[in-house]
């Protein structure tokens, strides 16, 4: 497949997860743009080296989470846009986001991003792989973390985000 192709290809049917995983990482939507169009550039370059057989989706999702977490060092500092204290109701937190990204989020899905935002680095890049439906053996493989590590990490990021919707953990991070 050409190089063209290719990256069209992995747009088409990856681009909104890629935009959702920036998402999770960038909570203005300015500098979350200017992330994703970072991230397609990455991806158009990095075609040229791309092994053929190899996984598009892994391989583009890893390059969206490296995006973000440089443009995050490059702008020296963290995007915040929560006070203190975050309430929500009871239940698994991540059922508050969309499947796709919509135009305007809701206030429940707004709050649920901003914790998320508030997980340590590795913890934001699983849930939001995580939230895409990719399996322990693709988030394994986007991190570099063995299936064990990532089950453990997912379930008590899970109970992390249940307790910073419920108010009780404040200025995590």
């Amino acid at each position: 497949m050409d190089k063209e192709k290719l990256f069209l290809y992995t747009v088409r049917d990856h681009g909104d997860r890629l935009y959702r995983i920036c998402c999770c990482h960038i909570l203005d939507s300015e500098e979350r743009k200017d992330a994703y169009q970072e991230t397609l550039v990455h991806i158009w370059k990095g075609l040229d080296g791309f092994r053929e057989g190899a996984q598009a989706s892994s391989w583009a999702y890893r390059i969206a989470v490296n995006t973000c977490l440089d443009h995050l060092r490059k702008s020296g500092r963290r995007l915040r846009i929560l006070g203190n204290r975050i309430s929500a109701e009871e239940g698994d937190p991540l059922e508050a986001l969309p499947a796709s990204p919509p135009p305007a989020r809701d206030e429940r899905a707004d709050r649920l991003y901003a914790c998320i935002d508030r997980l340590p680095p590795v913890e934001r890049t699983i849930i939001s792989l995580y939230l895409e439906d990719l399996s322990g053996t693709e988030i394994a493989g986007v991190t570099g973390l063995s299936e064990g590590n990532v089950r453990v990490r997912v379930h008590r990021a899970k109970e992390l985000l249940r307790s910073m919707m419920n108010g009780a953990v404040n200025g995590h991070r």
